[in-house]
């Protein structure tokens, strides 16, 4: 529950500081095109709603459970420290903390890549199930920025656009 806080949080954060960027008040063909506040905004959201979502399921899988059940173990730290889930959390949210940083110098390409490859792969995806959804899924919206909101990403050391 604290680590869905924490993204809440940090999502809630995202959305509020994508505010100060500029609106959507370019054109492009007669079309309005959104400004770069749009996609942090949407990221933001999906993300909050993805965590608000579990901690309702785990609130009412709680409140499901056997009163007269006895109460789990609690864990200590160490035990914490040795979860995969607790390594997964920790390994996102690095991601996501070290991929504006590293998108400049190293490319969007490379760094969407290695970024969806490493959260699949956790996931218990499979190397080449995760390296093909890593490369299909950087493809597409390289694809998608590109030609539908007119955004190049920064190539960096590599970039197939």
């Amino acid at each position: 529950m604290a680590i869905l806080t924490a993204v809440m949080i940090l999502s809630a954060s995202v959305f509020f500081y994508a505010l100060r960027f500029p609106g959507a008040n370019n054109f492009r063909g007669g079309n309005v095109v959104p400004g770069p506040a749009f996609f942090p905004q949407l990221l933001a959201i999906v993300i909050f709603a993805a965590a608000a979502a579990e901690m309702l399921a785990e609130v009412k899988k709680r409140r499901r459970s056997d009163p007269n059940l006895p109460s789990p173990p609690k864990r200590g730290l160490a035990e914490w420290l040795r979860d995969r889930g607790t390594h997964n959390a920790a390994i996102v949210l690095t991601l996501m903390f070290a991929f504006p940083f590293l998108i400049e110098p190293i490319g969007f390409a490379v760094m969407g890549a290695l970024a969806v490859f490493v959260v699949t792969w956790r996931l218990r995806a499979g190397v080449f199930k995760s390296a093909i959804f890593a490369v299909v899924s950087t493809i597409l919206t390289i694809y998608f920025f590109k030609y539908v909101f007119y955004i190049d990403f920064p190539p960096g050391i590599w970039s197939p656009t």
